[in-house]
C-alpha cells in the first residue's frame, strides 16, 4: 500500500466483501482521495472520493468514504499506515452501496 500525501491513498489490492447481507461479487478500492478533514470530540474524519470496481473488472465507480481517524491532529503528518487495522481484524469497513459510500473505522475492528 502507499500513500501519496494529499492526491491520494492507493489501495493497490485491498479487497473487501460487501455487508453480509449483499449479493454483490467482491469489490476492490483502487484509490481513495482525502479531501476533507475534520477534527472534533476527540476524533479526525477524513472523507473524501473513492474509486471502486467489482474484482477482475477495469471499470471504476465513483463512491465517497469518510475514515474515522483516532489520533491524527495534523493533516500534514498523517501516519497513514498506522491508520489500517491488522490483518487478523474484520468489522471496520461498512460498505453502503444505497449511497455509495465506505465508512472505514479501523478502531471498531475486531479479531475473526
Amino acid at each position: 500500500m502507499k500513500m501519496t500525501s494529499v492526491h491520494g491513498w492507493n489501495t493497490g489490492s485491498v479487497m473487501s466483501s460487501a455487508a453480509s447481507t449483499m449479493t454483490s461479487p467482491l469489490l476492490l478500492v483502487r484509490r481513495l482521495l482525502p479531501e476533507r478533514y475534520d477534527s472534533h470530540a476527540g476524533e479526525t474524519h477524513i472523507s473524501g472520493l473513492a474509486w471502486i470496481g467489482q474484482h477482475k473488472q477495469s471499470r471504476q465507480e465513483r463512491w465517497e468514504f469518510i475514515l474515522i481517524a483516532e489520533h491524527a491532529r495534523d493533516r500534514d503528518q498523517i501516519q497513514w499506515q498506522s491508520l489500517l487495522p491488522g490483518d487478523r481484524l474484520t468489522g471496520w469497513l461498512t460498505v453502503d452501496p444505497a449511497s455509495r459510500t465506505l465508512r472505514i473505522d479501523p478502531g471498531s475492528g475486531y479479531e475473526h
